[in-house]
């Protein structure tokens, strides 16, 4: 029976670590790699839109839209594209982007859902049909099938919250 208890304790003490270090992780990753999310959000945004976002701070957490990693802008705005470019297509308290933690260590990040708290949205379209949120710029490659086949944006989900 001694010899039970032994492996029993040695598991429930590896059991006990593995948790605490997963924990642990959960709170050193956001505080290690904020700068680094952030960078990429916005070279991925000044190469990839025909727009300007703006914002005051980011935030990372595991903890805000758990489970996933959170980078949260807080006070954005995004101006919309040409010929709406001085005008506010998107400004709100918050703009969280999930991100798919795998992505973090390869070539791309991946984000696959949108959190907008307390926004505007302001849809504007002209006489000769453009519209501001046309802000996209897609592949820069000029063959469209290759355009549409290669697209590196994929929203899987976008939920907004409404303030009483």
């Amino acid at each position: 029976m001694t010899r039970v208890k032994k492996i029993l304790w040695n598991a429930a003490k590896g059991i006990g670590i593995a948790t605490g270090g997963l924990m642990l992780l959960l709170f050193i990753l956001p505080v290690v790699f904020p700068g680094t999310v952030a960078e990429q959000i916005k070279n991925w945004t000044n190469e990839s839109i025909d727009g300007q976002l703006e914002f005051s701070q980011t935030r990372l957490s595991f903890f805000e839209h758990f489970p996933s990693l959170t980078l949260t802008l807080h006070n954005f705005s995004l101006t919309g594209a040409a010929p709406f470019s001085n005008d506010t297509l998107l400004a709100g308290k918050s703009l969280s982007f999930g991100i798919n933690l795998s992505s973090l260590f390869g070539k791309t990040l991946e984000i696959n859902t949108f959190y907008i708290d307390d926004a505007v949205i302001n849809v504007q379209v002209d006489e000769k049909g453009q519209a501001n949120y046309n802000v996209y710029k897609g592949s820069p490659d000029t063959d469209t099938a290759a355009d549409s086949s290669d697209t590196r944006l994929r929203i899987a989900g976008i939920f907004s919250t409404v303030a009483s």
